[in-house]
Parts: C-alpha cells; structure tokens; sequence
C-alpha cells in the first residue's frame, strides 16, 4: 500500500482535530488544501503528457509516409504549445496559491496544526515549480529539434496545382525544381512576351512562381525521361560572343532566346545540337512551353494542405 504525502496526513488530522478551528481558519485551511490538489493534479498529468510527446517524437521518423510524419509534427508542435501554455497558468496560479499561504502564516490565531501544513505545501510548492521549470526546458528542446525534423523530409515527388497543373520534381539537391507534365496549353504556339504574360497571370492565381525552364533544365528534364511533342522556350538568352550577329543585335538592344528543338521540329536546329536562338516575337503553331516552379513551391503546397486538414475538426467544433 502506498503511503499518503505527509501533507494528507496533516490534512487529516486538521480536519479530525478537536476543538474544531474557527470558521475562518478552517475555510482558509480547506481552499489551501483542495488548491494544492490541484496543483498537484495538474502536474502529475502535464508530466505524463510531456512524456508521452517524448516518445512520439521518437517513433515518427521511422513509421508513416512523409505526409504522415509533417502531420505527426505539426500536432507535436500543437502539444507543446498547449502544455507550455498550461505549465505558464500553473506557476500563476501557484504563486497565487503562496500568497495565500503566506497570509494565512500570518494570521495569530492559526492553529498549529494548520501551521505545520502550510510548511508542508509551501514545500510541496517549490518541488511542483522545479518539476514544471524542468518540464519546460524539455519542451523548448523538442520544439528546436521539430524545425530541423520538419527540413529533413524530402519534396514532395509530384503534385497537382491549385488549377489543376501537374508537376514532378527532376533533379536532386539545391538544383532540384519542378516542371509540368506536359506542355503548358495556354502558352501553345505563343510569342514569348505573350508566354511571359501569361507565366506571371498563373503565378499571381497559384500564389506560387512560375517560370520556363532554362535550357539545362530541359535538357535534365529530357535525361530523365520528358519527351516533348514540339519545340519549347526557355528563358536562357542566346549568345555568340565575337559574332557578327551578336554585334548587330547588341546594336538594335534585342535578345534572342535559346528554343530547345533536339528533334528539329521547326527546321532551325544547327546539325548536333539541340537548341537554337530564336526572337521573342516569333511564334509558331509547334512551339510551346513546359513550366518550372521551385521546390519550395511543392513544400509549402504540402504543408498548406496538412493544415487545412488538422483546421478542419477544430472548425466543426466551433
């Protein structure tokens, strides 16, 4: 059987005590008494709570998919909010709870008894602040190691935008970036100018940037598998330095732009190579563009989506 804390046992002799104490006296005993239960409560279970976000946070890496996992740790992260703000209205109501103490300590006609017990709760006290300034530091060290959790998880391998366009990443690392799965049809057969316009349309409806590839980008997106129909712009300038060409463009400020044609769609293709400069303006009904996106723009659409589904219970509770 365990042992009752020696300040249940105070408790109950207080209360079993004859004479009985005044009203006042054991009014105050009593509120002092039940508080400190509560306190004691409190902490009991913001320990277990604390406990079990610490395993949690050490079976996650190594179980789920990574749309599971962010979801995992973005409720961590809500945990330990909630715990802190639970631990931070504790130390408030504790400190007034040794206000209490401290007035009733200081009252004459307080019983010896009830003296004895308010020694045992002021300590009580003190060992539930150092157990929750404890609980504390361990939630800020959990909460600086879920950023990094959260960094680690690979990009998304594709995804669908807000208006339906479907992108997969090529590349790995810093140069990593997304690029659509066919040829965007609104850019189809389109000068350059009109391309850009409607890049910057797309990018300010998907809240999200949007751009062509450059011409490395479409010739990684070929190596790994992209097979283009027609021709593509891409947003790398042409260049010849030295040339006679050059120097005549220079002369009228206009810049040519690299068109990637391995194929020779449109007949402009220099023999072994697989691109060729071409004038913004041009347009013709086999050239087109397929759209690139940074790989930030899959993380956040991950993470955007994750949220709303973690909101989504809260709002029905509402």
């Amino acid at each position: 059987m365990r042992h009752l804390p020696l300040f249940l046992c105070l408790a109950a002799a207080i209360l079993s005590a004859q004479p009985a104490p005044a009203p006042r006296s054991r009014s105050q005993f009593e509120q002092i008494r039940d508080q400190l239960l509560v306190e004691i409560n409190t902490k009991n279970t913001l320990e277990q709570r604390t406990s079990a976000l610490q395993s949690k946070m050490e079976t996650i890496p190594v179980t789920g998919n990574d749309v599971s996992k962010l979801r995992e740790y973005l409720l961590l992260h809500r945990e330990i909010n909630a715990i802190q703000q639970e631990l931070q209205n504790a130390s408030r109501r504790q400190l007034n709870l040794l206000n209490a103490i401290s007035n009733a300590d200081a009252q004459n006609e307080t019983y010896p008894q009830f003296r004895d017990y308010l020694i045992e709760a002021r300590e009580q006290l003190q060992s539930i602040g150092i157990t929750q300034k404890n609980l504390f530091q361990t939630l800020q060290r959990i909460a600086a190691i879920l950023p990094e959790r959260v960094r680690a998880l690979p990009p998304p391998s594709s995804f669908t935008s807000q208006s339906g366009l479907k992108m997969h990443i090529c590349g790995t690392g810093s140069s990593a970036f997304y690029i659509t799965e066919t040829p965007f049809a609104e850019c189809a057969g389109q000068s350059l100018p009109v391309v850009q316009q409607r890049l910057k349309a797309l990018s300010e409806q998907e809240n999200a940037f949007f751009q062509l590839p450059s011409i490395e980008e479409v010739q990684l997106a070929v190596e790994n598998g992209l097979a283009p129909e027609c021709a593509l712009w891409t947003r790398t300038e042409w260049h010849d330095h030295g040339s006679q060409q050059e120097a005549l463009l220079n002369r009228f400020t206009v810049t040519m732009y690299l068109v990637w044609d391995k194929n020779s769609i449109l007949g402009r293709t220099p023999k072994g190579k697989d691109c060729y400069g071409e004038l913004p303006e041009a347009h013709y009904p086999q050239l087109g563009a397929y759209l690139t996106t940074p790989v930030k723009t899959g993380i956040l659409l991950r993470w955007a989506k994750v949220q709303a589904s973690l909101a989504q219970p809260q709002e029905a509770a509402k």
